[in-house]
């Protein structure tokens, strides 16, 4: 259990301006990773989630999610809030190293030029590493992961405002770390995708 306490003490987050509540406040903090309810074989759902003047709040997020759909990018929505879309396909890494593989690279590309389209989204970015080497290492290496990938957001021109990146060192495992497999699920970016609540 105390393996598990210095999480809340190492999480590092980049890309954060506002001072009071930001768009991490509001991703998914389970691990491994949110219940999400799969929407790729079917038309995305539409919820009724209401503003003050009786707009569709979901509006944009119910684009992006067709837009998902149209490029066969695969996604769920986090069941417990409507207004955030988790990205099923993760970004996967080699042992101790952040460079992007050919085949997350060509992800992020087909991701930027959905996310272009949009200026109301905040893109949560989540580093994690598996147990191989020291628990610091894993920190900064997941730390580096989650950059890796804001950069390559950065470079397609999308928002410093709307990414922020943070890093869960080993702490947040999403396979079992006893075999090489489960190592390699575990070396990963995990992405979120929030609609901004400015409205």
């Amino acid at each position: 259990m105390n393996k598990y306490l210095p999480l809340f003490a190492v999480v590092s987050l980049s890309g954060c301006m506002m001072p009071d509540i930001t768009m991490l406040d509001v991703a998914p903090h389970e691990a491994p990773r949110p219940d999400i309810e799969n929407s790729t074989s079917t038309k995305a759902k539409e919820y009724d989630l209401t503003g003050p003047q009786g707009e569709l709040k979901n509006a944009g997020i119910t684009r992006v999610a067709e837009e998902l759909q149209f490029r066969q990018i695969p996604f769920g929505y986090d069941s417990t809030n409507r207004l955030v879309i988790v990205i099923e396909d993760n970004i996967h890494f080699s042992t101790a190293s952040s460079a992007l593989t050919a085949e997350s690279t060509l992800l992020l590309s087909n991701l930027v030029k959905v996310f272009e389209r949009f200026d109301d989204l905040e893109l949560i970015i989540d580093g994690h590493a598996d147990e191989s080497g020291d628990k610091l290492m894993n920190q900064t290496l997941s730390e580096q992961r989650a950059n890796r990938v804001r950069r390559f957001f950065l470079e397609g021109n999308l928002s410093t405002k709307h990414l922020y990146s943070r890093g869960f060192g080993e702490y947040m495992p999403l396979c079992s770390n006893s075999t090489l497999k489960g190592k390699q699920c575990n070396r990963r970016v995990e992405i979120t995708v929030v609609q901004s609540q400015t409205m």
